[in-house]
């Protein structure tokens, strides 16, 4: 019997362990509840959900004011789920399309929140809402955090919505939106691009900088991802990243072409845009008509006729609703919960933008490419590559503007994953203040960004090199 009530105590010992939380009280009375993973002298480690983003934080002992227990309440971890259906059903017949109105009007991080977009979502895929309409008129860089986690929502909930835009201003984070959307239509003066200015400026704070690797990975999410769905990405990389010249026109024959330049000959007016490098492109009006976007002169009610989409009906308010509700909400969340939740998010987009950019360095290094070299008609007495071969040890001068443009590509993103690099050493800085664990061991980006400054000397001292 003592052998049993021991098994027993056992095991009850086990299953109170794996289903228990915890909470913990800092001292200026913030609670976190959730499962402590780790405990020492020194801090509390607690796997927690902080402003919607589940995280282990770490908190000091000398701040830890009460640790409380009590059972893990069904579902703790799981997003809460989204509302029932706010509508009627019965006002509704089986050939009615239905859809929710989203306005996207002001600043991101301001009157736009991601969570606002996301619980649209969330309420029109779980109500079977199979359409929802964005109302944009916003315009510059406001919050890129909040632009990016609006893309990353809009493309979990694609497969199960079809988006559709109304624009009147979509210039800098709202493109998050437009660019997701399967149909576009234009209101009278429409503009659409990135934010006016230049975003190679040098002068510009380390704060822009950090921001700028961050946009640039989005640029690169957005391009592949329209690449994926058959689409062009160049015109979008010259709002968002405009490395490159662009230029587009309509051809002979009327198809819309692209390319770093135009044809020399070519007529005026088959000329849509022509875009410098550094320089963010805005379409305006006209240029998005002669692009092929059509022009609409009405309300989100009358949508469903442009689109031939029968009995085209509103769900509810709930999208207008879920956004103004979003705003308030979001003046009563601590400071520390959005600080988590934006480094987080921070890391997560610029340790891929700091991947992806050495990836690029290492596609375009120079050293891996094949080259021409010049020849000469010797009489094989050492002449020419000094094997009577007739060939030279140097570059042809094709080959020679071949090494130069591969050396200065290279370069660039050699320079941007630099960048990256610092980005997230201060990232992984802040991390460990706010007692989260930081994505680098200490020490291992300052190795490789001296690796890179190595790199990046050796082919600056090179670009010039006439052959082998």
């Amino acid at each position: 019997m003592k052998r049993i009530l021991i098994v027993l105590v056992c095991v009850l010992a086990v299953m109170t362990a794996t289903a228990r939380a915890d909470i913990v009280v800092r001292d200026d009375d913030q609670r976190f509840e959730g499962e402590i993973v780790a405990e020492n002298a020194d801090a509390v480690s607690i796997d927690t959900v902080i402003a919607t983003v589940r995280t282990t934080l770490k908190v000091p002992r000398s701040e830890v004011k009460s640790i409380e227990k009590k059972p893990v309440p069904p579902g703790f971890f799981e997003p809460p789920p989204a509302p029932s259906r706010i509508s009627d059903p019965k006002a509704f017949g089986a050939q009615d399309t239905l859809y929710l109105e989203v306005p996207i009007v002001g600043k991101f991080g301001e009157a736009v929140y991601a969570d606002g977009v996301a619980q649209v979502l969330a309420y029109a895929k779980r109500n079977r809402v199979r359409h929802v309409v964005f109302n944009i008129d916003s315009t510059g860089w406001n919050n890129i955090d909040e632009a990016g986690d609006v893309y990353r929502a809009m493309k979990k909930y694609q497969p199960d919505i079809t988006y559709h835009a109304l624009i009147r201003n979509c210039l800098g984070d709202a493109l998050a939106v437009a660019l997701m959307c399967d149909t576009v239509n234009l209101l009278p003066g429409a503009k659409v691009g990135g934010a006016p200015g230049n975003l190679t400026d040098a002068s510009k704070t380390r704060e822009a900088e950090d921001e700028e690797v961050l946009r640039r990975q989005i640029a690169e999410d957005v391009v592949n991802h329209m690449r994926e769905r058959g689409k062009p990405g160049t015109v979008v990389r010259a709002m968002i990243d405009p490395v490159d010249p662009l230029a587009v026109w309509r051809n002979k024959e009327g198809a819309i072409v692209s390319g770093s330049a135009p044809p020399e000959d070519l007529p005026a007016d088959r000329l849509i845009i022509r875009n410098a490098p550094g320089e963010v492109l805005v379409l305006l009006h006209d240029q998005l008509i002669k692009l092929g976007m059509p022009a609409f002169d009405g309300k989100t009610s009358d949508l469903g006729k442009v689109l031939n989409l029968p009995n085209w009906r509103l769900e509810s308010d709930y999208g207008r609703k879920a956004l103004t509700d979003i705003v308030a909400a979001k003046q009563k969340v601590v400071r520390f919960d959005t600080a988590v939740k934006t480094n987080i998010s921070r890391r997560e987009t610029t340790g891929r933008a700091f991947q992806h950019n050495l990836q690029m360095a290492a596609q375009y290094d120079p050293s891996k490419a094949t080259y021409g070299m010049q020849s000469h008609h010797g009489w094989g007495w050492g002449w020419g590559g000094g094997d009577g071969s007739g060939e030279s040890n140097l570059f042809t001068q094709e080959s020679q503007q071949k090494w130069q443009r591969l050396t200065d590509t290279c370069m660039m993103y050699l320079q941007r994953a630099a960048q990256a690099a610092l980005a997230m050493k201060r990232l992984d800085e802040e991390a460990v203040k706010l007692g989260l664990e930081p994505t680098y061991k200490p020490g291992d980006l300052a190795l490789t960004a001296q690796d890179m400054e190595t790199r990046y000397n050796t082919l600056k001292a090179e670009r010039d090199k006439r052959g082998k």
